[in-house]
Order: C-alpha cells, then sequence, then structure tokens
C-alpha cells in the first residue's frame, strides 16, 4: 500500500520526516491506536522490526511529497492493515508536526506580546513626559513662543556650523595648496 504526505518546502526536514516514520517509538505508537480502535486486525500486524524492514519513506524528486509505502503479506492482514497502518503514521505525523508548529507560532506570539508590551510601555512613558512637561510649562500659548524661538536658534546655530565647516575646509585645501608651493620653493 502507498501513501503520500505533502506540504513541506525544505528538503532536509522532508527528509527528516521520512526518517521519523521508521522509528520504533512512531511503529510502537501507530499500533497502539489501531489495537485501541474498533477496526481489528491489529493482532496480525508483524513485529517492529518486521515493520522497519518493509516501510518505505521515499521522497519523491522535483516535488514536495513524501512517498510512504508498505508490503505485508496476508498473514500479517495483507493490503487492508497496510493500508491502515500507513494512513495512521501519516495521522501521527500530521498531529505531530501540527503541534510542533503550533508550539512554533505560540512561542512567536509570546515573543510579539512581550514586544507590544514594551512598546506600550514606552508610549506610556512618552506620555507621561509630555504630560508632565505640560504641567510644569503651563498651556502651548506659553512655551510655544519659547519653544519655537529654542528651535529658530538652534537652527541658525546649525546653519553656522555648517558655514563654519565649509570655511574650514576651503582653509585646509588653500594651506594644503600654499604648503605645496613652499614646497616647489
Amino acid at each position: 500500500f502507498q501513501s503520500v504526505l505533502s506540504g513541506w518546502v525544505d528538503r532536509s526536514e522532508m527528509e527528516t520526516i521520512g526518517q521519523r516514520f521508521s522509528t520504533e517509538s512512531m511503529l510502537a505508537s501507530a499500533i497502539a491506536k489501531l489495537e485501541n480502535s474498533d477496526i481489528g486486525g491489529g493482532r496480525y500486524l508483524p513485529s517492529i522490526g518486521r515493520l522497519k524492514q518493509n516501510l518505505r519513506a521515499r521522497i519523491r524528486p522535483d516535488t514536495h511529497y513524501i512517498e510512504l509505502s508498505l508490503r505485508l503479506n496476508v498473514e500479517e492482514g495483507g493490503e487492508r492493515n497496510a493500508a491502515l497502518l500507513t494512513n495512521q503514521l501519516i495521522s501521527e505525523m500530521q498531529a505531530l508536526r501540527s503541534s510542533e508548529e503550533k508550539t512554533k507560532a505560540d512561542h512567536r506570539r509570546q515573543l510579539l506580546d512581550a514586544k507590544l508590551s514594551e512598546l506600550l510601555q514606552q508610549i506610556k512613558q512618552q506620555e507621561d513626559e509630555a504630560f508632565r512637561f505640560v504641567s510644569e510649562n503651563g498651556s502651548p500659548a506659553i512655551w510655544y513662543p519659547q519653544l519655537a524661538s529654542l528651535l529658530d536658534g538652534r537652527a541658525k546655530l546649525v546653519e553656522q556650523q555648517a558655514q563654519l565647516e565649509w570655511g574650514l575646509k576651503a582653509a585646509q585645501l588653500e594651506s594644503n595648496y600654499l604648503q605645496k608651493e613652499i614646497e616647489k620653493y
């Protein structure tokens, strides 16, 4: 019996999943679930060692599929038991992958929640600082002209600094030129 599992992009992850199908714990879990169900036929299944020999998990080339095949003879339940066990293995793997993805998503959500909490705390702190500023300096009608004057003064200082830096560069160029002329003489 053959069945196909799909949905993974990373080839190394697919190879790992293919190998996990033939682990003793995975096979034992699938057999136990089959035996606990009312389907029957689980008593005919061979030992886990024999199942591992007959179970093949192969990655289809150039696809995102894992092909799972199991060969059982008539005494072991034949195609019916092979189909039941293969489908149970796939169901187990899907449940395992789903729980892993849920764990990863929960971890990401916790990180995002922590970051959101941090950002909200920073916003609250900035609001508190703004309210404190307003309470100390009165209404905007009082401190706005002072703030505008300070910003205007800062802009003038930045402009003067740029002019001085330009003048300094020009003086440096002239100094270099004169130094070369002195060296020539």
